[in-house]
């Protein structure tokens, strides 16, 4: 089975099955365990929005406050801070980021001191003013391997769902996304 704990508080970020709109963006993340079971992570630590600019859909990048993210216990929020190195990468960031009219996209993710390029799908929810987008993460491609406790292991993919906000066309206060200092 796949090993997904660790990225979790990563990008922390983008789908979840118990989702909440959490104002400002959102990010939740699926972790499955092995040799049974799951936890999920959410963070409402995100700065960055998508908007419509003569009829095209772009983005600003996206951070996420990597310190934010919480599992609901105390001592997983502490093992994954810990795996991630948030003292020392406290801020993932996703960047170059490309939207195209079918629902999918690609860009630069920065996190853990490592760049990959990851592909996403995403859907325009006018209804919440947001960008919902998700992804799969593979913790490998971040040099996390085997994560285990008490003999139970992480497996290497986790699901991201991101909820990011979406200013539609015609709004003319738009604002640069607040940094999260690294």
């Amino acid at each position: 089975m796949k090993k997904i704990f660790s990225f979790l508080i990563l990008i922390p970020f983008f789908f979840v099955q118990a989702k909440t709109h959490l104002e400002g963006g959102h990010l939740e993340a699926t972790i499955h365990l092995d040799p049974a079971g799951v936890f999920f992570a959410q963070t409402k630590g995100l700065s960055g929005y998508a908007f419509i600019n003569k009829g095209k859909l772009k983005s600003t990048p996206i951070q996420v406050d990597l310190t934010s993210i919480i599992t609901g216990k105390e001592l997983r929020d502490q093992h994954l801070q810990d795996k991630l190195l948030t003292q020392k990468y406290p801020v993932a960031v996703l960047r170059k980021i490309k939207l195209s009219e079918k629902g999918n996209g690609i860009g630069e993710l920065e996190v853990y001191g490592k760049k990959i390029k990851i592909k996403f799908n995403f859907k325009k929810r006018e209804d919440k003013q947001e960008i919902e987008a998700n992804f799969i993460l593979s913790l490998k491609k971040l040099g996390i391997n085997e994560i285990s406790y008490l003999g139970v292991t992480v497996e290497d993919e986790v699901e991201i769902l991101v909820g990011i906000p979406l200013h539609l066309e015609g709004h003319t206060n738009l604002q640069k996304p607040k940094r999260i200092t690294q």
